[in-house]
């Protein structure tokens, strides 16, 4: 790896959208600076060599410099599975409907109440059992306006009378920059 300069040399590499404790993806990126050339096909073996058992990497493209922008980053998409006290209780074309979705955001500053729903661009739930959904979302993510699926959660409790959800799991499916996959 290439290594900054001066008196704290640090890895030069970057993650586009570091995941939350407790989420999954299938969708990472990462920029890493080298020192000396490599194939794609070896920087992919070594580090399929280094992860721990679970973690890969499915491909790695070479860049010529800032092609792969994450400051283009804007939207991300979430499949996440719900429990909750009675799925009849919500419906996802009702909750779209709503012209705003005003919930506290946890921000740099503290929490602030804020409407999300500019920010959720496609949503859909699908009802397993009386207990059980998977919610699809697309929602922002960036530099712009950054919106975690656990604030939509929220927005979901309150805009649904008498839905409590009991549990989530999170899962990150695609990373979209100017809306199109990085890769």
């Amino acid at each position: 790896m290439a290594y900054t300069s001066g008196f704290n040399p640090h890895p030069i590499m970057t993650i586009a959208m570091p995941l939350s404790v407790g989420v999954t993806s299938e969708t990472e990126y990462m920029k890493i600076g080298f020192s000396e050339d490599y194939s794609e096909e070896e920087v992919k073996e070594r580090l399929n060599s280094a992860f721990p058992k679970g973690i890969s990497v499915l491909a790695v493209k070479k860049l010529d410099g800032k092609e792969t922008d994450f400051a283009k980053i804007n939207k991300v998409v979430y499949k996440t599975e719900i429990e909750c006290n009675d799925t009849s209780l919500f419906d996802d074309k009702e909750f779209m409907k709503n012209n705003s979705l005003v919930v506290m955001k946890k921000t740099k500053s503290g929490e602030k109440e804020s409407d999300i729903r500019p920010y959720i661009y496609d949503f859909f739930a699908e009802k397993i059992d009386k207990t059980k959904m998977t919610v699809n979302m697309c929602i922002a993510a960036g530099n712009d306006y950054n919106l975690k699926g656990e604030t939509v959660l929220l927005a979901m409790e309150k805009y649904s009378k008498g839905l409590k959800i009991t549990f989530s799991c999170s899962h990150r499916v695609k990373i979209l920059a100017n809306d199109r996959e990085i890769l």
